[in-house]
């Protein structure tokens, strides 16, 4: 199974997932880890982005000029995502937003750490349509750093709980504080040293 990590210099990095350790190294070294958090639009608005992107091509062609102002929103619907950037040399964090990819959001100071939690987020989607109905669930793993009992910053969702433990790895080494697996019944600390 491979992974890929982007760091900040915009360099892609692709290794085997258990090779972790040349990871942490190279991360810190580059000291900001960047985690894209999925797109920001909900997934209804960047159906009608696309629809508004062929329309607004439609139009262009036979030289409408609204034709270019609905490509540039279908543009923002379909491919804005959000994010979050922690620099760990100047213990500073930046929640964004990515348009274009251009970057939107402020730098802000981490507070003291208690510690790192990956915990599972269970959805679930009800859709009902006449007498039809249908039910989906699934799970994402999530880290936050734990700042108290109520101050929490989210800092990525992953699909399965190996890349979450990773990626809690890195970012518990590079803010030099400890990862709490909270996603099974018994929590358990996890060694960050290795």
């Amino acid at each position: 199974m491979w992974g890929f990590l982007v760091i900040e210099k915009c360099i892609l990095v692709e290794v085997y997932t258990e090779d972790y350790r040349i990871l942490i190294e190279k991360l810190i070294m580059n000291e900001i880890y960047n985690k894209n958090n999925g797109k920001f639009f909900p997934l209804q608005f960047i159906y009608f982005g696309y629809f508004l992107f062929g329309f607004g091509i439609y139009l262009s062609l036979k030289l409408n000029i609204l034709g270019f102002f609905f490509v540039l929103i279908a543009l923002i619907l379909s491919f804005s995502f959000i994010g979050i950037k922690i620099n760990f040399k100047e213990n500073i964090y930046k929640e964004y937003i990515n348009i274009y990819g251009i970057s939107f959001g402020k730098w802000k100071l981490i507070p003291k750490i208690q510690y790192l939690t990956i915990f599972i987020e269970k959805l679930s989607q009800n859709i009902n349509v006449s007498s039809i109905s249908r039910s989906s669930s699934y799970e994402n793993f999530k880290i936050n750093i734990i700042i108290s009992e109520t101050k929490r910053i989210s800092i990525g969702v992953f699909k399965n709980k190996e890349e979450a433990v990773k990626a809690g790895k890195i970012l518990a080494k590079g803010l030099k504080t400890k990862l709490l697996d909270n996603s099974s019944e018994n929590p358990e600390w996890i060694d960050v040293k290795n």
